[in-house]
């Protein structure tokens, strides 16, 4: 089976892009000359991510102390690479803060991943509907963006890219997708369906092939 780490580079690449959705589970607090972004959250194969980052004109080791202080589940410590880890487990979400230094003093992340899955709704597009039934499902991850649902889905298999192209093409065909002629910039193939498109990609990894799925509400024609 292919590394899980290949889809989590991929998948973290299109988070920087649309950002996640406004959620609520990591609290702040007003301390002078801190900054905390608004937070956000993801769908992660059916756990649910929150992150936040925040900023402070402080050392690194001053901010980690006061982390640990206000969030007590950040009740571990690690040094590595010149950033400061703390984690943690409290009775719903494995915790982590990687916090480093900048040139304004020290930047942080806080993170907090569901323990369990979620019952999660991933929108009206159904990958599974156009994929061979013997495909392997690698991960499905959901985020929002201004109102905006994008939805990504990975699958592995056996078939070859072009036999995948075709069957899924085929499929999406079925139920009243469009395909447009140029393929993208990115190299990926672009359906589209009303308000909605669809971007597929498929490549070839270790004997096997990768089939990966980005669907969302269509731009301005």
């Amino acid at each position: 089976m292919i590394s899980r780490w290949i889809y989590v580079v991929l998948v973290t690449s299109f988070v920087s892009l649309y950002g996640g959705e406004a959620a609520g589970i990591i609290p702040d607090w007003p301390q002078a000359g801190w900054a905390w972004a608004e937070e956000q959250s993801s769908d992660l194969s059916g756990l649910r991510l929150f992150q936040r980052e925040l900023s402070a004109p402080l050392a690194p080791a001053e901010v980690a102390r006061t982390l640990s202080a206000r969030l007590p589940q950040l009740n571990r410590l690690v040094v590595l690479d010149g950033q400061i880890l703390l984690s943690g487990v409290d009775e719903t979400h494995h915790w982590l803060a990687r916090v480093r230094r900048d040139a304004e003093g020290t930047r942080a992340v806080v993170s907090a991943l569901a323990l369990e899955v979620a019952d999660l709704q991933y929108g009206k597009f159904d990958a599974a509907l156009y994929v061979p039934a013997d495909s392997r499902l690698q991960l499905n991850h959901v985020q929002g963006s201004e109102g905006q649902r994008i939805a990504q889905t990975v699958y592995e298999s056996d078939r070859s890219p072009s036999a995948l192209i075709q069957q899924v093409g085929h499929a999406l065909s079925q139920a009243g997708w469009h395909r447009q002629n140029a393929i993208q910039k990115d190299g990926g193939l672009l359906w589209r369906r009303a308000n909605e498109q669809v971007h597929i990609y498929v490549f070839k990894r270790m004997g096997s092939s990768v089939l990966w799925l980005q669907h969302r509400e269509a731009e301005d024609q």
